[in-house]
């Protein structure tokens, strides 16, 4: 695990494009000192990214792609349900292992006078006897990449009952109770947490407590009513974001420069 510094150092002592450095640096803004890890809460969306780095938001998720796929970072993403929960996807900074190798067991050659050298680049051999290098970095416009579609309803019928019918059937417990929302309306809701795989028992705990309480059903309300997520983390400044400075060291990071 490296430090927020060693990431800097080597981000800006790299051949990445300028856009791609922009991105690394955004981020390492808001990353721990000592992991180089931005805290869930720290962590900004494509559209706060878009903002800070004054790129359009395609151009950012293609680099955030490329960068990570180089390795330059690690993502981890929430499954579904966790999404729908409120959790994010978190970023944790790195350096690729041949910038650390390169960086902590530089290897110099003398030279016929006995002075020192830097040595040619490693290269290895393509099957036709040249010599090729791949790049640590591809440009991610050269690149076609499929991106997982999260919000992609699952639409195939079970067994027992069709998914329509599953949320027909959730939906109906709240609006037999009470007439606060029209059955269209809660049904719209349910098929969104039904989407983000959270179980019917969860659904129905949290359209109980709504209609216990007198309260209509929307996506926030659901939401509250199944995790006791406030509806104001998932709309402050996008999406929660908010600017960091470490609490238990604030000074570390100037300190390493």
């Amino acid at each position: 695990m490296v430090t927020r510094w060693e990431v800097t150092k080597a981000v800006r002592a790299s051949d990445l494009p300028a856009p791609a450095r922009l991105v690394m640096l955004v981020l390492a803004d808001v990353a721990e000192v000592g992991t180089a890890e931005i805290p869930a809460r720290f962590t900004p969306s494509l559209v706060v990214l878009a903002s800070e780095t004054g790129l359009d938001r395609r151009t950012v998720q293609r680099h955030v792609a490329a960068l990570e796929e180089s390795g330059w970072m690690v993502r981890t993403r929430p499954t579904a349900a966790e999404q729908y929960a409120g959790e994010r996807v978190r970023y944790r900074l790195t350096v690729p292992d041949e910038v650390v190798a390169e960086d902590r067991h530089p290897v110099v050659a003398e030279d016929h006078e006995g002075g020192g050298t830097e040595p040619p680049p490693v290269v290895a051999e393509s099957p036709s006897g040249g010599v090729t290098q791949p790049p640590l970095y591809t440009d991610p416009s050269d690149q076609v990449r499929s991106v997982p579609d999260r919000r992609r309803a699952k639409r195939a019928a079970t067994d027992e009952e069709t998914v329509g019918q599953r949320v027909n059937r959730l939906a109906k417990t709240y609006t037999d109770r009470v007439k606060l929302s029209n059955f269209n309306a809660v049904a719209g809701v349910v098929r969104k947490a039904v989407n983000a795989d959270v179980t019917d028992e969860k659904i129905l705990t949290g359209l109980s407590k709504l209609a216990d309480d007198s309260r209509a059903v929307t996506t926030d309300s659901l939401r509250y009513a199944i995790y006791g997520v406030p509806a104001s983390q998932f709309a402050a400044n996008g999406n929660g974001h908010k600017p960091y400075r470490n609490p238990t060291d604030p000074d570390a990071y100037s300190k390493g420069l």
